[in-house]
């Protein structure tokens, strides 16, 4: 998709946003809010799994210290702060970081125990771990969990344009919001919540997605939306 495709696709669905739920907040505005509420010029963030490290280099002037780590170097290399490594082996000391964040990571965590061991031990007390990831509660999560992986790569990559590179196995072993609440005995939940992707890519996919954020919007069905948004605070 070119950048003027999307350009236009963006306008063409934000006019319809107006018109029928100005209120609506897309993921990455709710995920980018809740970061900046945390941070202060004393603050240590570490973002987990940060792929392009676009977090970083957006909000960590924000913070005293901020820094990203993924598996893999990022595809277009800046002077923003990085360190290469695992989830589950976090080579920072005992309470040094007062945020750890992932975006869409926890769903490919296969050891959840292990790298929450880790990130609280990294975590100073009254630290926060922040999580966006999928919701295995909704439909739209659920029934592709049912296909083979090669499958569900193609389908990805033809209908959200994703590259081959970025999509990786999952386990689901944190995606639901019971599983959320006994992460670790360290950690209490103090938010959680739903939210429903609007995806640009194409029209048709937007406006499916969109039309499942109305139908959801009544309490008692927001636990079907495609996304949790998870806040732990250090005990």
């Amino acid at each position: 998709m070119t950048n003027d495709s999307h350009a236009i696709n963006r306008q063409w669905a934000d006019r319809i946003i107006r018109r029928t739920d100005p209120g609506f907040r897309h993921r990455w505005e709710v995920w980018s809010d809740a970061i900046e509420a945390m941070l202060n010029k004393q603050s240590v963030w570490i973002d987990v799994g940060c792929g392009a490290n676009g977090m970083v280099a957006q909000l960590g002037h924000r913070a005293g210290r901020a820094i990203g780590t993924d598996i893999v170097p990022p595809e277009h290399p800046t002077s923003t702060p990085f360190v290469l490594m695992q989830p589950n082996t976090l080579p920072f000391a005992d309470s040094s970081a007062d945020l750890i964040t992932l975006r869409f990571v926890a769903e490919h965590l296969n050891d959840v125990a292990g790298s929450f061991k880790e990130i609280v031990r990294v975590l100073r007390p009254n630290g926060h771990v922040m999580v966006l990831t999928t919701n295995t509660t909704s439909p739209f999560i659920a029934l592709p969990r049912l296909l083979p992986f090669r499958l569900k790569n193609a389908l990805l990559r033809t209908l959200f344009r994703v590259r081959e590179v970025d999509v990786l196995p999952t386990f689901h072993r944190l995606n639901t919001p019971g599983a959320m609440r006994v992460v670790h005995p360290a950690l209490q939940l103090v938010r959680l919540d739903f939210l429903q992707d609007a995806n640009y890519t194409r029209r048709s996919i937007f406006l499916l997605f969109y039309a499942w954020h109305l139908a959801t919007r009544p309490t008692a069905f927001q636990r079907f939306r495609t996304n949790l948004l998870a806040i732990w605070r250090k005990q």
